[in-house]
């Protein structure tokens, strides 16, 4: 699932700020990797938010490709060959290596949503955050660094609840990451949300600390979603409506990319 989205723009420097005091731009990147769990890389590869072809995903590849006709052919999906085992952040070093030996521009990553779920420390976590974060920048000195926030399970769980298909879901036995099932809690909700609000935190302390890395500023923590977003055979992975709406959170929270 998703959790953190890092991408890795690689760009010989920052383009001059908009008229207006904008952001600055970076130029559109050549290539594109992406690292991460069952939302980065899903059962149709096409439907990936991160590297997708399909046209009603609108994906960051396809909209990059938009602009830059050099990125066609040049999108690798890391996470595919993992997302079933559920990869939390230990995975990213390992991940982050294939993105190298890619000499990728641009790199997205999806990881830490199971760790949230499942416990691992956050001084561990943080930990390997740093260590994958560095791996890639010491390889790609000249990468920008984007962090995408851990989603709010429990925030999915009650959009799901509250739609009719959703709750019926949940009452034949589907569950959320997390174990958020029919019989979650007030307190199990509340407790899931704390958790990942402390994860989020690490990963801005983290993202702050490394040059050249952005932060969402919790943009998909705030995501807002509907029981349409996710795949009702299988309410932990997105449905195309979900990857399309994740792909245009990330476009907005990420950087501004432009022509030179």
């Amino acid at each position: 699932m998703l959790a953190i989205a890092i991408a890795i723009a690689i760009a010989p420097a920052l383009a001059a700020s908009s008229a207006g005091g904008g952001a600055p731009t970076l130029p559109y990147p050549s290539s594109l990797a992406a690292i991460g769990d069952s939302w980065t890389g899903p059962f149709a590869a096409a439907d990936s938010w991160a590297t997708g072809t399909s046209k009603a995903i609108d994906s960051q590849y396809l909209r990059i490709l938009a602009h830059n006709p050099a990125i066609r052919g040049h999108a690798y999906n890391l996470a595919e060959a993992h997302a079933t085992s559920g990869p939390q952040m230990s995975d990213l070093a390992f991940q982050a290596g294939g993105a190298i030996a890619k000499h990728a521009d641009y790199v997205e990553i999806a990881l830490g949503e199971n760790d949230a779920c499942r416990g691992t420390p956050v001084a561990l976590f943080t930990h390997e955050f740093e260590t994958g974060l560095a791996h890639l920048t010491q390889a790609l000195p000249e990468a920008h660094v984007f962090v995408l926030s851990i989603e709010d399970v429990a925030g999915q769980w009650r959009a799901i609840n509250a739609d009719p298909a959703g709750h019926r879901a949940l009452k034949r036995g589907s569950t959320l990451d997390c174990s958020l099932g029919a019989g979650a809690t007030k307190s199990q909700l509340a407790a899931v949300a704390a958790s990942i609000t402390v994860y989020n935190r690490a990963l801005r302390q983290v993202c702050q600390a490394t040059p050249r890395c952005k932060y969402d500023n919790n943009a998909v923590f705030k995501m807002q979603v509907t029981a349409a977003d996710f795949d009702p055979s299988g309410l932990q992975d997105l449905s195309p409506t979900g990857q399309h709406a994740l792909s245009a959170v990330a476009w907005h929270a990420g950087y501004r990319f432009g022509v030179r």
